[in-house]
């Protein structure tokens, strides 16, 4: 009798033991197989790898090569904003067109003087009286270039171009020159009504026989008379 009781213990025991090793270890799922060692890996995973990497790759150049391009272009555009915002200056890599030495002694005289009126004393002036030998100058060498060109056809216009683009003269001046009833006209500001009282021109720009003073002289610089028909 005790040893069937010892029997269905040991029983009961081995079947609680087989229990928990189910549950600590749980079997397999039916679809579930173990993989042969013969069996050769798939190669699809490694190729998707690779593909992803080289795509990063690519893009990450791509960003790269967007940075460098775009850094080379802001940095010419500075440049070119520079170069056009800068004054010309005289150079030896300055090519001048052919007849530029007949004029050059006369342009170079006429340089001296301003150099001299903007150096002069201004001691006893008013001070709108200082700016008038500037502006006079200023005048002398664009209807220099002018007369030369237009009047006695003595340049070329390769030359007559290169004068107003170095700035020997001033090409808006000369332009209204060209125009009918400012063929004398001594500056661009004794024409603009928005720097005179009650939205007139300068009193210069008055013709002689229709002025109540007979001798004038204009605020800005100093023209005694401009008009096309004096």
């Amino acid at each position: 009798m005790k040893e069937n009781q010892l029997s269905i213990n040991h029983y009961n025991e081995l079947a609680q033991l087989q229990k928990l090793a189910q549950i600590l270890n749980p079997p397999l799922p039916a679809t579930s197989r173990t993989v042969n060692q013969s069996e050769k890996p798939s190669i699809l995973p490694v190729l998707c790898a690779r593909a992803s990497s080289f795509v990063s790759a690519f893009c990450c150049s791509a960003l790269i090569l967007a940075c460098v391009v775009s850094f080379f272009f802001c940095s010419a555009s500075t440049v070119c904003l520079r170069e056009q915002n800068m004054p010309k200056v005289k150079t030896n890599r300055v090519k001048y067109p052919e007849g530029w030495e007949l004029i050059e002694p006369t342009l170079s005289e006429l340089q001296v003087k301003m150099r001299e009126a903007e150096n002069d004393p201004h001691d006893g002036k008013r001070k709108c009286e200082t700016l008038w030998p500037i502006f006079k100058i200023a005048y002398q060498k664009s209807r220099y270039i002018f007369d030369l060109y237009h009047q006695r056809k003595e340049i070329s216009r390769e030359l007559y171009e290169f004068c107003l683009d170095q700035g020997y003269a001033d090409r808006n001046l000369i332009a209204k020159w060209k125009k009918p009833g400012y063929e004398r006209l001594c500056c661009l500001r004794c024409m603009q009504t928005r720097d005179h009282n009650f939205a007139t021109a300068c009193v210069c720009r008055v013709p002689k026989q229709l002025r109540e003073e007979k001798v004038i002289e204009c605020v800005h610089c100093g023209c005694k008379g401009c008009a096309s028909g004096d």
